[in-house]
């Protein structure tokens, strides 16, 4: 992708303090209350990682891999 080289990454102070959940009444089996974008962060990291360096990793922390280009 060309455009996300100057796309901020997301920071722990960035998210937002406090998130308002609202309970509604439905038929639906029970699923996710919130925080649905977070678990999309670390993949994108990892895919973007992956472009540059060629490697795929699966597991986090970054620091524990070698990160030289591929």
């Amino acid at each position: 992708e060309r455009n996300f080289d100057k796309f901020p990454v997301s920071r722990m102070n960035e998210y937002p303090k406090q998130v308002n959940i609202a309970f509604m009444k439905t038929n639906r089996w029970i699923t996710g209350a919130g925080e649905e974008a977070i678990p999309q962060i670390p993949p994108a990291i990892l895919n973007a990682v992956f472009k540059i360096t060629g490697k795929r990793f699966r597991s986090i922390p970054l620091k524990n891999h070698d990160l030289s280009w591929g």
